[in-house]
């Protein structure tokens, strides 16, 4: 145990064993909902449920061993949230590859991703970026997630006479998923106890997984599995197959899905890779992954109180390096870009300060892999729906207030990103409508100075994915 003291730096992070293992219990439980989240999500492309559950959740292991032992952190990392409905709804739904090449351009992006974590580039491209503009990036991203929850839960549904209208409030599912985002945003407001208003968003997932499963069992003794399954609400786990993990799962989503003996690896790296549309997404992977992080080692810095004295994250190097190696972890391991959780910053509070909070997560959710079917009534929309809504809603607003200030050539390229990202369903168009016309106002008003060389790099860059976007 002293060695250990010594190795995380007890004594310089004024840490205690009970503090980390607290801490990392917490922030195990602040980020478990990403497992039947992204398995849910990544399902609707055609991954296989229970193999994405497990691998999402050794994936967010060896990503929090890894910055725990690199950068004695205990920020958590796992699979980002945008960064599944990016993957689900644009580069698989809207670009037309297939999940298997969708986790090619994944791959891609990390090693692309972790190149740059090693070089002092990695600091530049973000230093280049107005932090009005990174700002925008956030809001939209968050407004991005919270349309894509109300599309899941059905409280929005397409139509064709004004594109969108309110859904059908006389579903179970729909009510479900609506009652449980109102009664996460109830404890989210509650300040006593305060633990309550911490752990908001698990609560109310499990509150409303409990309450569907409650009611669709109780439906069952009068009606058929077919009839409840169409009422939208989580299934017992027990009426559809039981309790024992299927390991056939994960053979399915890693490699590409190549050793299910399905999948024609060498078609996939060729039609990725011959798509100027994937490099598009490859590059919007790499900035989300960027900014995102980014913000996240800030916040969780600052919570702990591991910043220096200029108010740099300790260990800041490192940690990007750590975040880096991270990053090559998603894709072939049958799982989206890994990114820093901003909840990390739960377990701080709880104590958490230094890498042995993250070796508590790892082993956590090293057990909670095998549970995917005690799991699977998160798997419902009508579930995992709130938290897409509960974290969306957070992340618009945490950084609303970031660009609410500033002239007309900030505040309005931040509009259109806000704006483009949600309406055009299109994390990449977004930033690149963002960043294109802040260059182009800037430059107009005489603020040619103030523009960094390498923001001319991302606008040529984005300038190209759109024109990728019309042509092909």
């Amino acid at each position: 145990m002293a060695f250990l003291q010594r190795f995380f730096d007890f004594k310089g992070r004024n840490a205690t064993l009970q503090g980390e293992i607290l801490g990392g219990v917490i922030s195990f439980l602040s980020v478990l909902y990403i497992l039947p989240v992204e398995s849910a999500m990544l399902s609707d492309v055609g991954m296989s449920e229970g193999g994405v559950f497990f691998m999402t959740a050794l994936t967010t292991a060896l990503a929090s061993v890894f910055i725990g032992f690199l950068a004695n952190s205990p920020m958590v990392s796992s699979t980002g949230m945008g960064l599944n409905a990016y993957l689900a709804y644009t580069i698989v739904g809207s670009m037309g590859f297939n999940w298997s090449e969708g986790m090619i351009i994944v791959f891609a992006a990390g090693i692309l991703y972790f190149l740059f974590s090693l070089t002092p580039v990695r600091r530049s491209l973000v230093a280049a970026i107005p932090p009005l503009l990174r700002s925008s990036i956030a809001v939209g991203l968050g407004g991005f997630i919270f349309f894509v929850g109300l599309q899941s839960t059905g409280i929005v549904v397409s139509d064709a006479a004004t594109i969108l209208k309110l859904g059908d409030f006389s579903c179970p599912g729909v009510i479900l998923s609506f009652l449980g985002f109102l009664l996460s945003l109830v404890l989210l407001s509650v300040k006593k106890p305060a633990s309550l208003g911490r752990f908001a968003l698990p609560l109310a997932l499990l509150t409303t997984a409990l309450a569907g499963t409650v009611a669709s069992s109780m439906l069952l003794l009068s009606q058929s599995l077919e009839s409840v399954s169409s009422f939208g609400l989580p299934i017992a786990p027990w009426h559809e197959g039981g309790f024992l993990f299927d390991f056939t799962g994960i053979r399915e989503v890693v490699f590409f899905g190549a050793l299910d003996g399905k999948t024609d690896l060498g078609a996939s790296f060729s039609n990725v890779f011959s798509s100027p549309s994937s490099y598009a997404a490859i590059f919007s992977i790499f900035c989300l992954s960027l900014f995102n992080a980014t913000a996240c080692m800030v916040a969780v810095s600052k919570a702990g109180g591991l910043v220096d004295a200029e108010g740099n994250p300790l260990n800041d190097r490192r940690q990007q390096i750590a975040d880096g190696v991270s990053a090559l972890l998603g894709g072939w391991l049958g799982t989206t870009s890994i990114t820093p959780f901003a909840e990390s910053s739960t377990g701080t509070s709880f104590g958490a300060r230094t890498g042995l909070s993250n070796l508590v997560v790892a082993g956590l959710f090293l057990l909670s892999g095998l549970a995917f079917p005690l799991f699977s009534v998160f798997a419902t929309p009508s579930v995992y729906g709130v938290a897409l809504l509960h974290v969306g809603l957070l992340i618009f607003v945490s950084s609303l207030k970031e660009i609410a200030i500033g002239d007309f050539a900030s505040l309005i390229p931040a509009s259109l990103t806000v704006l483009t990202m949600a309406l055009a369903y299109s994390l990449q168009i977004g930033m690149a409508m963002g960043v294109i016309s802040y260059l182009l106002m800037n430059l107009a008003s005489g603020k040619a100075r103030e523009i960094k060389p390498p923001l001319y790099v991302l606008a040529a860059l984005f300038t190209a994915s759109l024109i990728i976007d019309v042509i092909y």
